[in-house]
């Protein structure tokens, strides 16, 4: 167990309005990207379901530079 799950689902617009702005799954994206480089963790498989096309690419494009630059 390395404290991270073993798959992780990203959907894009969570409507997690808590926050001054809109929280997405990008940020979720960013979040677990920064947690895994702090703890020296390799990125978890992950699935991206999201009809928001946009928010799809941004998510793939940044995890794929994370993984490319970071592991």
């Amino acid at each position: 167990m390395n404290g991270l799950p073993e798959l992780v689902s990203f959907d894009h617009d969570i409507a997690d309005f808590t926050y001054e702005y809109e929280k997405t799954g990008y940020d979720c994206v960013k979040w677990l990207s920064n947690y895994c480089l702090d703890n020296n963790k390799k990125f978890p498989k992950y699935l991206i379901h999201t009809g928001n096309n946009v928010g799809s690419k941004n998510m793939l494009e940044y995890i794929r530079n994370f993984k490319k630059n970071c592991e």
